[in-house]
């Protein structure tokens, strides 16, 4: 599933005008580090000349110590 899943992700960013790696972190109630990975393509619509953007959630991860 979980390879079926990224397959789907790469093919539509290799089928995308343009794509944007997104990463943002925000400390939760704990003062944990609570990060994500999101992954914005902009994909032409057929037929038109203009595009659409499709957000998809990557990953979330606990950053468990700084650097």
């Amino acid at each position: 599933m979980k390879l079926k899943m990224n397959s789907s992700i790469c093919d539509k960013i290799n089928k995308s005008i343009h794509y944007f790696i997104i990463c943002d972190s925000t400390p939760d109630i704990s003062q944990q580090e609570q990060n994500v990975l999101i992954i914005r393509c902009v994909r032409k619509n057929e037929g038109s000349r203009q595009g659409s953007i499709q957000e998809r959630f990557i990953i979330s991860f606990l950053l468990l110590s700084k650097i």
